[in-house]
């Protein structure tokens, strides 16, 4: 199966119903001289949509707090566990980037973010 007509359904209705969305992951890497830093960054841009988490859930799952919301992302912003993401000048923090993905192919992501 195509999965490529999914992800163009996605990438066209989460900018019709979303915002804009940078995402900022850190890579490991090593020592830099120059800058005094191991570490180095990937920035990626996309749309989501922000949506509260059934706190019926929470009970069930420790790693659910009172705040935490839903972000259904487009698969450009390539989320991972720790990136940070910042939607209408608000920074969330990916704790499960939960990707969409039918046969290998990432179309969205529903991750669990918690406000930073």
């Amino acid at each position: 199966m195509n999965y490529e007509e999914i992800q163009n359904i996605v990438n066209e209705l989460l900018p019709e119903f979303g915002v804009a969305c940078t995402a900022v992951t850190k890579i490991d890497g090593e020592y830099d001289p120059e800058t005094g830093m191991t570490n180095s960054e990937k920035h990626t841009k996309g749309q989501v949509v922000v949506t509260n988490i059934d706190m019926r859930f929470g009970n069930q799952n420790n790693l659910i707090e009172v705040g935490d919301q839903t972000l259904l992302a487009t698969a450009s912003l390539e989320l991972e566990v720790g990136t940070i993401c910042t939607v209408n000048d608000v920074k969330y923090q990916v704790i499960a980037p939960n990707p969409i993905k039918p046969a290998s192919t990432i179309v969205m992501y529903k991750a669990h973010v918690r406000k930073i």
